[in-house]
């Protein structure tokens, strides 16, 4: 079975890069893309490259 702890994701935001992650809330067709500064996008994907499909939204506070 797989473990996740996040490290591998950690890793990558620390340089400063985005990760995308799906979640049960994730709209259908879309992934959110997580910034290091805690923002978020919900974004797809085509042929065509990466495409925002919502407003970069602010941190949950």
């Amino acid at each position: 079975m797989f473990n996740d702890d996040g490290e591998a994701a950690r890793e990558h935001v620390a340089p400063g890069n985005p990760i995308y992650v799906s979640t049960p809330d994730t709209p259908k067709g879309t992934v959110e893309k997580r910034f290091p500064d805690g923002t978020r996008q919900f974004v797809r994907f085509d042929l065509q490259g990466e495409h925002a499909v919502s407003d970069i939204m602010q941190p949950d506070a």
